[in-house]
């Protein structure tokens, strides 16, 4: 479902954001979920897993986008042009810390943030319909500063797998599209019932984009689509690592750890560059992050659809020989540490 053609598409590749989560960290979350932990011990256990894995990531230069973690923002502006910020999902965004997001960006006047929405509103756990349009006026106010600012570039709907392409799920989203009516909205659908004409004139008719996704093909999974039902065209790259996908007793960033080759991207570069003739903007996000594997592929791609070699960290390159053909090394110092809510 074609969406209005821009004169000058846009096309923005990016690593991010979901962060790497320690199952020591998650554990303790539920404990606090659970009232066993205190909030002032959860924060303890967030501070020790944030240094673990800083110094984990600091093997590639890169760091962590983690839960109570916001690094790297002025500085990774410099090599790409986007950022999905994953946290919004397990909390509400907080209105002083979105415009802090903007501040940090200042001298990059094209760079854009995605933001994946509350989880409360995709993943609920009843149906009640009153529940979206609460939650709804809270993430709107919370992600105000980036909108007001011009860098809100979507926010991004991820469903889970079992919400099939069924009248409650129509349902349920028409109410979410209505309360955030306005916000450049995208959807990312992992079934593949989603997967019809029919359902991309629905999502055209609520404004909302259809997330093309790359994951990996396990059961009734959503192939690889070059779908546009909204000015804003989206692709994210999850990693094809079958054997962790629905994994439960696994460490929690198996599942995206993966790194695509020249040739499992190509392809991707070829439909964003599609998407693009038909989209006012197009987004890729490469979310199979651990061990910077992320922005690696998501720097690839870039030069791909370029045609010309990017600037990477050098000690990215040094660590993938498949950025190092596309890139150029920058020697640029790594950034300070920052607090995300500030």
């Amino acid at each position: 479902m074609p969406a209005a053609k821009s004169a000058t598409p846009s096309f923005r590749a990016e690593h991010i954001g979901s962060f790497l989560r320690p199952d020591r960290l998650m554990a303790a979350v539920r404990q606090a979920r659970d009232g066993t932990l205190t909030p002032e011990a959860l924060h303890a256990i967030q501070d020790e897993c944030i240094r673990e894995l800083v110094a984990m990531e600091e093997a590639v230069g890169l760091s962590s986008v983690t839960d109570g973690e916001f690094r790297r923002r002025g500085w990774s502006a410099g090599f790409i042009d986007a950022v999905e910020v994953n946290v919004t999902f397990y909390r509400q965004p907080d209105s002083a810390a979105t415009a802090g997001w903007a501040r940090r960006v200042e001298a990059h006047p094209d760079f854009r943030f995605t933001a994946k929405l509350y989880r409360g509103l995709t993943h609920p756990e009843r149906d009640d319909p009153a529940v979206p349009e609460d939650a709804a006026a809270r993430y709107r106010e919370g992600i105000c500063p980036l909108e007001r600012s011009g860098r809100l570039g979507a926010v991004l709907a991820q469903f889970p797998h079992r919400f099939h392409d069924a009248p409650g799920s129509r349902a349920h989203l028409e109410r979410i599209a209505n309360a955030l009516a306005g916000l450049p909205m995208v959807a990312e659908f992992r079934h593949r019932s989603w997967d019809h004409e029919e359902a991309l004139r629905f999502l055209h008719a609520l404004g909302v984009g259809f997330c093309n996704i790359d994951q990996p093909q396990v059961g009734a999974a959503l192939r690889p689509t070059g779908h546009v039902t909204a000015p804003v065209a989206y692709i994210r790259l999850h990693g094809r690592n079958a054997e962790e996908w629905f994994r439960a007793d696994g460490p929690a960033h198996a599942r995206y750890d993966y790194l695509y080759t020249e040739e499992e991207l190509r392809p991707w570069g070829e439909r964003a560059l599609r998407l693009a003739e038909r989209a006012e903007e197009v987004f890729v996000i490469a979310n199979n992050h651990y061990r910077g594997k992320g922005p690696a592929n998501a720097l690839m791609l870039k030069a791909m659809a370029s045609q010309t070699r990017v600037a990477a960290p050098a000690a990215l390159t040094r660590a993938y020989r498949g950025l190092a053909a596309h890139s150029h090394p920058d020697q640029r110092g790594r950034p300070r540490q920052g607090r995300l809510f500030e």
